[in-house]
């Protein structure tokens, strides 16, 4: 890799150029330190509209002069073709490798920012006027699991998080 690095005892901080001159800083686990400086160009960010964040990549010459890109989080995780790399805490400069699961799109999915609409700041979780309760549900392979209304919002967070974990749980595996 072409990038600077400063290793802080279990997490490496890599620094991460961006077009404006300013930099980004991706942390990574030291032990994956020789896996990402085996790469052979500089590692870049790369904004997402879509998560409202950044996201390191990094160019690799293919076939015919192409170049394709690799994302850090990926090239951790050695991720196969048809499985995603989950950032489990949400946060994309964090590629730790105990906060990188491989997993479906579908757990991934499971794993969702609460959406700019939702006024809990709990995915699954909502406020219902009529019942004056908070109602938790939960959609998993298509199919809504309606999970109860509760006096508490922790108590309806709780019975979420439990059944979204479980899910995430039967589609996760060790890589």
């Amino acid at each position: 890799m072409k990038n600077k690095y400063e290793i802080r005892g279990p997490v490496t901080a890599i620094f991460i150029p961006r077009k404006d001159g300013t930099q980004l800083e991706t942390i990574i686990s030291t032990f994956d330190l020789d896996l990402v400086d085996e790469f052979p160009n500089t590692w870049t960010a790369t904004y997402s509209k879509q998560t409202d964040s950044y996201y390191v990549i990094g160019y690799l010459k293919a076939e015919k002069g192409r170049s394709k890109n690799v994302r850090l989080h990926r090239w951790i995780k050695e991720a196969p073709n048809g499985r995603v790399v989950d950032h489990i805490n949400h946060n994309t400069l964090d590629n730790r490798r105990n906060n990188l699961r491989v997993v479906t799109q579908a757990a991934n999915m499971l794993n969702r920012r609460a959406g700019k609409k939702n006024t809990s700041g709990v995915p699954g979780v909502h406020f219902d006027i009529k019942r004056n309760k908070w109602h938790a549900r939960i959609q998993i392979d298509g199919k809504r699991h309606d999970l109860g209304f509760f006096d508490d919002i922790d108590k309806a967070k709780e019975v979420v998080d439990k059944m979204r974990d479980k899910a995430i749980r039967r589609r996760t595996r060790s890589w």
